[in-house]
């Protein structure tokens, strides 16, 4: 059977973060060869002079550099437009004379260019409230199919209804390294895990009053720092200078099954009404590793999950409730379930059945 091939666009980096983009390409480049277009080069005069290359970054998967060869300081714009017209025109050009002419599928994570790369089926991955930047809309029409992780974000396309498929986050198969987890069992006990981007969209007073009341437990912190008010900042600071925390900083993708396989329990700290239409991909993670999931927002989607792996508390008081419930052996994972989940929504699955 002949290889598909596939032009993968997202702002995010390749090989570093386990978002759902990675699992996705890793899961196509099994049988079939992946270009990943990530962050554009920003406008310099010499981009017209350096040579474009492609570049091998695993087995099937390939590197292409789109460059911006105009500014765009104003993309709401009709000359935004024009200006992202121009620089897909001469990126695709650049692109074809490394590839065959054949076209490919191509999938869509952020709405920021290429949509004028020719290709079979496109189709637009929204996981974020895109709605919000310059060219949704501009993505959402041009696409062949807009897939979305849950039935809140639906509702923002919902003229185009028929393109639109609900798709949850995919399951990863956990990549663990025993000799590894045992180190880090052996270096924090039984300990807490929040992991994710550090933003203000996490209530970090209620992490500070969950780390100051449970001093006999360790947590452990994975992320970076992005988006952070100067207060929460200070916060943050407070909080990690305590005994019974340790920031972590951000690791590779490939040791986050590590550090959640070797915990006891795994945090979701986000604010309700700021996180209405995300669906956090950290929630499959901590599924695949069947590890008690404490959360503190609400999303329909969810539901089914919850009592089984995921216990939603809806105030501070509540949450510290469940989470001495999770530390002393009150709370079960349901195993079962789990598995019918993950075996479901498994990414070797997910792409047979998407794309």
């Amino acid at each position: 059977m002949n290889k598909k091939e596939f032009i993968v666009f997202c702002e995010e980096s390749y090989g570093v973060e386990g978002n759902t983009h990675q699992h996705i390409i890793d899961a196509l480049a099994y049988k079939n060869v992946v270009y990943f277009i990530g962050a554009s080069l920003p406008f310099k005069l010499s981009n017209f002079l350096k040579k474009t290359t492609l570049k091998e970054l695993d087995k099937n998967v390939f590197s292409f550099k789109y460059k911006n060869f105009f500014p765009n300081p104003f993309p709401n714009s009709f000359f935004g437009r024009l200006t992202l017209l121009l620089n897909d025109k001469m990126n695709y050009n650049k692109f074809l004379k490394l590839t065959d002419n054949k076209e490919k599928d191509i999938i869509y994570f952020d709405p920021t260019k290429g949509i004028y790369f020719q290709g079979n089926t496109k189709y637009y991955y929204v996981l974020d409230p895109y709605y919000e930047r310059p060219f949704d809309k501009l993505f959402a029409k041009n696409a062949n199919q807009i897939l979305v992780v849950n039935s809140e974000m639906k509702t923002k396309y919902i003229e185009l209804d028929s393109k639109i498929k609900i798709i949850p986050h995919g399951v990863p198969k956990p990549n663990l390294n025993s000799v590894r987890v045992d180190e880090l069992t052996n270096k924090f006990g039984d300990f807490a895990l929040l992991m994710g981007t550090l933003s203000d969209l996490v209530d970090f007073s209620l992490f500070d009053k969950l780390t100051s009341g449970n001093q006999e437990t360790n947590f452990v912190v994975i992320g970076k720092k992005s988006n952070v008010s100067t207060e929460n900042e200070r916060l943050f600071d407070k909080i990690v200078s305590k005994s019974n925390v340790f920031y972590e900083g951000l690791i590779n993708y490939k040791e986050l099954d590590n550090y959640i396989s070797a915990s006891k329990v795994c945090l979701i700290l986000y604010y309700q009404e700021m996180f209405k239409y995300k669906n956090p991909i950290k929630i499959t993670n901590y599924l695949a590793n069947h590890k008690i999931i404490l959360n503190t927002f609400r999303l329909n989607d969810l539901n089914d999950m919850e009592g089984k792996v995921l216990f939603t508390s809806s105030t501070h008081e509540k949450f510290i409730e469940t989470f001495k419930q999770a530390v002393n052996n009150e709370l079960k994972v349901d195993d079962e379930f789990v598995n019918e989940y993950s075996n479901k929504y498994a990414y070797s699955n997910l792409v047979i059945d998407l794309f």
